[in-house]
């Protein structure tokens, strides 16, 4: 598939041209590559396939079809509004059928499409008599007769595939889709998610249970580590049935959890309950179970699957499992509780973008994954939910941004109603302390203590926390009391005054510790130029289910902010489970 912002042309044919066939492509090649033909309404992580378009200007794309033509920028914007005209009546195949004469069909984003091309494969719609011509580029290499034959696809694209898996969960498709694939695929494509998405502890899971104890030695089976479930709560376990088996089951549970909440998949407590739960899937398989010819179906599985967790490995499929566990009936066909459940709209506002006077505050991802707040403090706070945090307290000068559509988009993006505030559920800690990258740019050692009821703060020169600590324990290195004038000078840097949200008292304790270091911290970046004004960025944010994209005009460009380096894509950040993306353009909002 073409790379994300690209424009391909799979076919193009030329009339009353004496060209040679190859010199011909060159030129066209040449012609066409400079040229911006995505329509200007069409979002930007969306996905627009055209089956025919014919030239919207004839004879007047170039002046000269010789070495190095050049296009006229007429034609540019008469072949952005001919597509234009095929992005207005798209028809969204994974949301409605598609009829198979449909002039173009659009996806949201390349995990829609991940999650149709899966679905319409493991059904055979995609490999059958009459296939629908938007998939045939994408397959022509792929042997499309296997109903698993989509894996193929998705492993070039692991950055989707958590949402790939979101997407079909939301139509209950995810378990049928995911029964057409063998175990081996499944693992193997987990193992390329968890190290796209940076997760060595996950990855090793399997590896440590061997070298730790062999599972032949099991003693029983004992069923009570595959009652918990590593992705609860976060995942019901409606969601990851056990007759998937362990590789598939592991794939859509872990899947599942990047997508809704992926700060918990960077946890070393998930990377412990996932290694024991895969060794009691290990234990249990390594039991002998002593199966009579009356218990094995004769009906073959599903797509070739193999739903019994007891023998995910094996081509039988038993009828008895386990006590009180229930399995996919043989035809594929979701339990009855699972349908007749109306789908979700598939389209969200954000899809369709959202005007935004706060959109600079996406900057301070630069700024999280710099200081190493994303993965260094394990207080349950989700990405999207700390940058909301930072930033209503980063703009508390600015009142009338309450109702800024920024908000709603930042809880959205972490999975939040709009009307529930962020911090519900942090998760204290007796203390804080600075990682190594705060220090490297202070000037000396030399700490000022500050003694309260309940424990000690460290504070450096340069104005901002290195410890904070409930239990009196203090910092190495040597530390001066802290002066009555000099608290006074902090107690700006310090204040939390979130914009039209209150706090706990434990979440106001955790911002104390931490807006002091991203004042200083943004302050330095910026060269003094005024932070709120960095933030306060005018345009019109897209959200999807893998990008978040930040469309501003060109007057929003502002020279500290650049010599800063903060409007620069921080692009994919696995710690957010998203693409991100920030696009200057000509228009104004």
């Amino acid at each position: 598939m073409a790379a994300p912002g690209d424009t391909t042309l799979e076919h193009i044919r030329l009339r009353r041209t004496r060209a040679d066939p190859t010199v011909a492509r060159l030129r066209m090649s040449h012609l066409l590559g400079p040229l911006s033909l995505r329509p200007p309404a069409m979002p930007p992580s969306a996905v627009l396939l055209v089956r025919e378009m014919k030239d919207p200007l004839p004879g007047r794309i170039t002046r000269y079809f010789g070495p190095a033509p050049v296009a006229t920028p007429e034609w540019e914007r008469a072949a952005q509004d001919a597509l234009g005209a095929f992005y207005e009546k798209a028809v969204r195949p994974m949301w409605r059928s598609a009829p198979a004469g449909a002039d173009a069909v659009l996806f949201a984003d390349r995990a829609e499409l991940l999650a149709c091309l899966a679905r319409d494969v493991a059904s055979g719609s995609a490999s059958g008599p009459a296939p629908a011509w938007w998939w045939q580029s994408i397959l022509r290499e792929t042997p499309t007769r296997l109903p698993g034959s989509w894996v193929t696809v998705w492993a070039e694209e692991p950055r989707y595939v958590p949402a790939a898996l979101a997407y079909l969960e939301a139509r209950q498709q995810a378990a049928r889709v995911l029964e057409c694939i063998a175990p081996i695929q499944a693992w193997n494509l987990l193992m390329i998610v968890l190290r796209v998405f940076e997760l060595p502890g996950l990855i090793m899971a399997r590896e440590i249970l061997h070298q730790a104890a062999p599972i032949e030695n099991a003693p029983s089976r004992d069923t009570r580590g595959l009652e918990l479930l590593p992705w609860e709560p976060n995942v019901p376990r409606t969601s990851t049935p056990m007759e998937l088996g362990l590789e598939r089951c592991a794939l859509l549970g872990i899947g599942l959890l990047l997508h809704r909440a992926p700060h918990v998949a960077f946890t070393a407590a998930l990377a412990s309950r996932f290694q024991a739960w895969v060794g009691a899937w290990e234990r249990l398989d390594a039991t002998p179970v002593r199966t009579s010819p009356a218990q094995i179906s004769k009906a073959p599985p599903v797509g070739g699957a193999t739903p019994n967790p007891l023998h995910s490995r094996t081509p039988a499929l038993t009828e008895s499992i386990l006590p009180g566990e229930s399995r996919l009936p043989a035809s594929g066909a979701l339990p009855a509780s699972t349908t007749g459940v109306t789908s979700p709209t598939p389209a969200r506002a954000w899809e369709a973008g959202e005007f935004t006077r706060a959109g600079g505050i996406l900057y301070l991802i630069h700024l999280l994954r710099r200081t190493e707040l994303l993965r260094r403090f394990d207080t349950g706070l989700g990405g999207w939910e700390l940058i909301e945090l930072l930033g209503r307290c980063l703009l508390d000068d600015s009142p009338h941004l309450a109702e800024d559509n920024i908000w709603a988009a930042l809880a959205d993006l972490d999975g939040r109603d709009a009307r529930t505030p962020p911090g519900a559920g942090f998760k204290p800690q007796r203390a804080y302390e600075a990682p190594p990258s705060w220090l490297e740019y202070i000037a000396g050692q030399t700490g000022f203590a500050r003694f309260r009821s309940r424990g000690v703060e460290i504070w450096t020169e340069e104005g901002f926390l290195t410890l904070d600590s409930d239990n009196g324990e203090r910092s190495s290195g040597a530390w001066e009391r802290l002066t009555p004038a000099r608290r006074r000078e902090l107690r700006h840097v310090s204040r939390v005054r979130p914009i039209s949200i209150s706090v706990s008292p434990e979440l106001r304790r955790f911002l104390h510790f931490v807006l002091p270091y991203a004042r200083w911290r943004m302050d330095r970046a910026l060269r003094g130029f005024p932070l709120h004004e960095a933030l306060l960025r005018t345009g019109r944010l897209y959200v999807t289910a893998t990008h978040a994209d930040l469309v501003m005009p060109m007057n929003e460009i502002s020279v500290p902010v650049r010599l800063a380096g903060l409007d620069a894509n921080p692009g994919w950040v696995p710690e957010l489970g998203r693409v991100v993306t920030f696009h200057f353009v000509r228009e104004n909002y």
